[in-house]
């Protein structure tokens, strides 16, 4: 387990230098290539996951036919159901043969790639949706269109729909960036895509200007590396199951922190204590996740 761990620490930490062959943007196309040439090279490394990005990528690559070959007032279930699906199925057979186990699998890159998958067919619904609706009003059916005419879900989120499909290099580069493939965030393709062209970064004259990313870089590095502090400390002091067996032996909430053991005062303060502990691994995660984004 320490391994598997030491190993995705690791993986988590390489977020934080990547960013640097990105520093000068380059063109689009190179920008979509590099998070795909990327991503066996991050997610290989630990030994949990190796082979098991197989798994994202066939399901990637699968909700991509299904984009591509049904219309979109159907990829929006099947895609979606698809993706829940294959991540729901992998959790459970974690849960079948590593119950209570800390081993990291492909279940959490998983969950990013869901999301994301989920998002882009919404995306493509909404934009046929808007493109119908700007048919029908050249036509002249005023009827059918009122300010695109559209669900107000769908009106609120126009500024993210996508009209047509994305070819399948910007697909899987959104998918796969490096800088979200891990741990999220699964921000729209939209804000990927402004981000590959510099559109995002345009000003009002017309020109160009990217903001200074040192400092948030660096808080997020700085927290990433106080919160995997913490948890190194803490949660060897107060552990919720046993560190020698945590799969097989009785958990220490069971146990020597039992409410039969200590009352249910100290019982439910050490749960207390015990959790906000293990959260620390989390919020390291998430911190280098955020900073990786920062930097790129």
């Amino acid at each position: 387990m320490a391994v598997r761990q030491s190993g995705s620490v690791l993986v988590f930490r390489t977020v934080f230098p990547l960013p640097l062959l990105t520093f000068s943007p380059l063109p689009p196309p190179l920008l979509s290539y590099y998070p795909i040439i990327l991503y066996p090279i991050i997610l290989y490394p630990p030994p949990s996951l190796q082979v098991q990005w197989f798994h994202i990528f066939f399901t990637s690559t699968v909700s991509y036919i299904l984009l591509v070959a049904l219309p979109p007032s159907l990829s929006v279930f099947f895609v979606p159901v698809f993706a829940m699906t294959y991540c729901v199925l992998g959790h459970l057979h974690r849960q079948y043969v590593n119950y209570l186990g800390w081993d990291l699998d492909f279940t959490g890159c998983m969950m990013i790639v869901t999301i994301k998958l989920w998002m882009i067919a919404f995306n493509i619904s909404d934009g046929d949706k808007i493109k119908r609706a700007r048919k029908s009003k050249k036509e002249g059916k005023k009827e059918d269109f009122n300010d695109f005419n559209v669900p107000k879900a769908v009106a609120a989120c126009k500024e993210f729909a996508l009209e047509t499909v994305p070819g399948p290099l910007e697909f899987y580069g959104y998918l796969f960036n490096f800088s979200t493939v891990l741990a999220g965030p699964a921000f729209e393709y939209r804000i990927y895509e402004a981000a590959c062209s510099g559109e995002l970064f345009k000003t009002p004259a017309g020109g160009t200007k990217y903001p200074s990313n040192l400092w948030p870089t660096l808080k997020a590095l700085l927290t990433s590396v106080t919160c995997m502090i913490i948890y190194i400390t803490a949660n060897p002091q107060f552990p919720l199951t046993d560190p020698a067996d945590p799969q097989n032996a009785t958990p220490v909430l069971l146990a020597a922190m039992s409410v039969d053991a200590v009352g249910i005062g100290v019982h439910w303060a050490y749960i207390m204590v015990a959790c906000m502990a293990n959260r620390f691994k989390y919020y390291f995660a998430w911190k280098c996740a955020e900073g990786a984004c920062n930097a790129w």
